[in-house]
C-alpha cells in the first residue's frame, strides 16, 4: 500500500503466508478495518506505517485475526493513531507481536458459521455480531443460526441469596433446550448451576453462586436445531448496594403455594414482619424481634395462626422496623 486509503471488508483464508500485509510510510489518513484472516500459514495481519504529520493517522479496527499459523497481528513499527474493536483468537503462536496489546482489543473466539468450510459468515450468537462499543467486527455478517424462538421478557434482579433470573417465551418457540449464561465482563460466558421453577408462564432461575461485591451479565441461550443461538440482547446485575431496611420482594404473586419474603436491615434492629388478609386481620407472624443486619427471607406456608390452611383473596405483607414501615399485597390463590 502506498497511498492514504483503506483495506477494508476482505476475508483471506488458506495463504501460505501472511493474510493481509499493509504497510507505507508518509500516508496521509489509513484505515485497516473489517477484514477477516483466517487459517493462513503466517500471521493474520502484518503492518508496519509511519506517520510523520499531524494530519495522518492509521486506524486497525474491527478485524479478525483467526486460527493462523502465526500470530493474530504483527506490528513492524509500532505507529498507529487508534487500535481497537479487533479479535485476535486461536493463533499459534499468540494474539500479538511487536507492541503492546491494546486494551480495546480483545480474544474471543468468533464463532463463524463454518471456518473448517471457509463459512466466514457468524453465528447469531457470535460476540462479533454487535460488539459493545464496536458493533459488527469482522468481514461478514450474520448467515446462520437463525431462530424462530423469540424472547418475551428477560429481567435478573438481587435478591437476598442470590440473583433471580426470569425469562418468557413468545408462543411458538422452536427450540429443544434453553438456558441461562452468565459472565462478569460481558465477554466470558459460563452456564451457572441455578434452581429453576415455573411461575405461570414464566421460567424462574435462581443463581445462588454469586458474590455480593461483584456485577453480572445474563444472557438466555437455546438449542435450535443443530445450531446454539442467543437469544435477545444479556441483562445486567450491578454490585450489592449497601443493606437498607426495605421489603424486598414477595414472590411468586400470584401463589398457590408456599411464598418468600426477602427484606433488608441495614444494622441490627427489632421488626415486625407480618401477614393481613384484606380485611386487616393478622393472619401470620413472619419474623419478629431482634435481626441482624443484612438481607433475610421468611417463608409463609399457606398456613393461618391456627394451622388451617388460608383461603384464596388477597393478602398484604407489613414490614415495621425503627422508624418506618412498608406493605406489599399478594395473591393467594386456588
Amino acid at each position: 500500500m502506498g497511498q492514504s486509503g483503506v483495506v477494508s471488508d476482505n476475508v483471506v483464508w488458506g495463504s501460505g503466508l501472511d493474510g493481509i500485509q499493509a504497510a507505507g510510510y508518509g500516508l496521509g489518513q489509513v484505515r485497516v478495518s473489517g477484514n477477516t484472516c483466517s487459517g493462513n500459514g503466517g500471521s493474520g495481519m502484518v503492518v508496519q506505517f509511519g506517520v510523520s504529520g499531524e494530519n495522518e493517522y492509521v486506524r486497525v479496527e474491527r478485524n479478525v485475526g483467526y486460527a493462523n499459523g502465526g500470530v493474530g497481528i504483527e506490528w513492524l513499527t509500532a505507529n498507529a493513531t487508534t487500535v481497537g474493536c479487533n479479535d485476535w483468537f486461536g493463533n499459534a503462536k499468540g494474539d500479538i507481536r511487536g507492541r503492546p496489546a491494546s486494551a480495546e482489543d480483545f480474544s474471543d473466539d468468533p464463532l463463524f458459521c463454518d471456518a473448517a468450510g471457509g463459512d466466514f459468515r457468524l453465528r447469531d450468537m457470535s460476540p462479533l455480531v454487535d460488539r459493545v462499543g464496536c458493533g459488527q467486527v469482522g468481514a461478514l455478517g450474520v448467515g446462520c443460526g437463525v431462530t424462530a424462538t423469540v424472547v418475551r421478557r428477560l429481567t435478573a434482579d438481587r435478591v437476598s441469596d442470590g440473583v433471580r433470573v426470569a425469562w418468557e417465551l413468545e408462543e411458538g418457540s422452536t427450540a429443544s433446550e434453553i438456558w441461562v449464561e452468565r459472565s462478569e465482563n460481558g465477554l466470558g460466558w459460563s452456564r451457572p448451576a441455578t434452581e429453576r421453577w415455573r411461575e405461570g408462564r414464566v421460567v424462574v432461575e435462581l443463581d445462588r453462586s454469586v458474590g455480593l461485591e461483584q456485577g453480572y451479565w445474563y444472557r438466555l441461550v437455546a438449542q435450535e436445531g443443530r445450531d446454539v443461538v442467543i437469544l435477545g440482547a444479556a441483562v445486567r446485575v450491578e454490585a450489592s448496594p449497601t443493606a437498607r431496611f426495605a421489603l424486598v420482594r414477595v414472590s411468586p404473586n400470584p401463589a398457590r403455594g408456599p411464598v418468600r419474603i426477602e427484606f433488608s436491615l441495614a444494622s441490627a434492629a427489632a421488626i415486625d414482619l407480618e401477614l393481613f388478609d384484606v380485611q386487616g386481620r393478622s393472619v401470620a407472624s413472619l419474623a419478629h424481634g431482634q435481626w441482624p443486619a443484612g438481607k433475610h427471607v421468611a417463608a409463609w406456608p399457606g398456613l393461618t395462626r391456627g394451622g388451617t390452611t388460608a383461603p384464596s383473596g388477597l393478602y398484604v405483607v407489613r414490614f415495621r422496623y425503627p422508624g418506618g414501615e412498608e406493605s406489599r399485597r399478594f395473591v393467594r390463590s386456588s
